[in-house]
């Protein structure tokens, strides 16, 4: 089936976001994988001496929380984009 030049365009500009989504998840993982590697007595620093948590611990629950906001949204501007893209077929009718 040939498909259409807008269609061919859509496919392409949805690649370019899937890649810029995982240089914006990997950008982060690294770099805190680097530092647990390079550094890790900076990660075991605590965090306050009242608070008994280690900055390692709490910058690897909020980059978990990140890559978890950061599939929420991916996935939601999918959903919508499959959703426009199934009421624009079936307004076209069978191919």
């Amino acid at each position: 089936m040939l498909r259409k030049p807008e269609d061919r365009q859509a496919d392409s500009w949805d690649a370019a976001l899937g890649w810029t989504f995982t240089a914006v998840a990997l950008t982060p993982t690294v770099a805190f994988f680097l530092a647990a590697s390079m550094r890790p007595a900076l990660l075991g620093q605590s965090v306050a001496a009242s608070f008994p948590c280690s900055l390692g611990l709490v910058l690897g629950l909020g980059l978990v929380v990140y890559l978890v906001v950061l599939a929420l949204l991916y996935t939601r501007w999918l959903n919508g984009r499959e959703r426009r893209l199934a009421r624009l077929r079936s307004e076209r009718g069978p191919p």
